[in-house]
């Protein structure tokens, strides 16, 4: 499989359509239908349900239009990064990072690269730490913030000062808005949300088990709006979500750890010009 296949494909899908995906490419309309089903041919699968006016991905096609979106964008900032001048830093900086307040640190390090390379380009994804996890592992993306990251030997990192804490968001009828700190007793019989990352990989000091957990997220936005309609409380970091002029108020849970907030890389990947001079800023702090 070639890239110039899974561009191809990649802008078939896109377009739904062959004769507009073979203007785009400069090609011909017989032309691209034998690159597509060379393609097909080699994965042993349709990637399409062809009709007169446009074509359907199938599950197969589907998945493949996936990677091959990451694939493409991963060929492009390489080649980005390989063309980098040495008189002006160029290139794209992806970032991906989990909802909090320290993505701050982030935006001033940018703020200063901005200052001294006005010309690199950034990309910020938002997710969960799986997602962190598969973009930095997969190359999408070169740095990734993390809460509470354990000692991994594949990635290399810079703690982050911090004064997060875990807490409950709930709203300000609940009785649990009542109190100045809430312990793990008291959320016990409460509705509750929490993150889809604690459900699954559960390094939270109060056993999940033990909760009245009735749904998850991955973006605290989204929860909040269950808060606000007093459905349930969240489980979350402070912060995050602005509860001034809100019926939200944050609650601080009793008893719990210091959270430590990373950024982290792949350890011993060749990092860009640009990547190498952004850690150096963040390093510096």
């Amino acid at each position: 499989m070639e890239l110039r296949h899974l561009r191809y494909f990649y802008t078939v899908a896109q377009e739904e359509n062959f004769t507009a995906a073979a203007k785009i490419l400069c090609v011909s309309q017989p032309a691209l239908s034998k690159q597509i089903k060379d393609l097909e041919e080699e994965i042993g699968k349709p990637l399409f349900i062809r009709d007169s006016k446009k074509v359907i991905l199938t599950e197969a096609g589907a998945f493949l239009k996936y990677r091959a979106e990451e694939i493409l964008d991963l060929s492009s900032r390489t080649l980005t990064d390989l063309k980098e001048e040495e008189k002006e830093l160029v290139g794209q900086i992806n970032i991906v990072c989990g909802e909090m307040k320290e993505v701050s640190v982030i935006a001033k390090a940018i703020k200063k690269m901005r200052e001294l390379h006005p010309n690199v380009k950034y990309c910020i994804s938002t997710g969960d730490e799986e997602v962190v996890r598969h973009q930095i592992d997969t190359g999408i993306a070169t740095f990734g913030l993390f809460v509470d990251l354990p000692v991994l030997p594949e990635y290399e990192s810079i703690l982050i000062p911090t004064k997060s804490i875990w807490g409950v968001l709930t709203h300000k009828l609940n009785p649990l808005a009542r109190n100045r700190f809430i312990s793990s007793e008291k959320i016990k019989k409460e509705p509750i949300v929490v993150s889809r990352q604690m459900l699954n990989n559960n390094t939270f000091q109060i056993p999940l088990e033990e909760l009245n957990v009735i749904a998850t997220y991955e973006m605290l936005y989204n929860a909040a709006k269950l808060v606000e309609q007093n459905v349930a409380s969240v489980i979350c970091i402070n912060g995050i979500v602005n509860t001034k002029g809100t019926p939200l108020v944050f609650i601080p849970l009793k008893n719990m750890p210091k959270i430590s907030i990373s950024v982290a890389w792949k350890k011993n990947q060749i990092l860009s010009k640009a990547s190498r001079e952004f850690l150096r800023i963040l390093q510096e702090g």
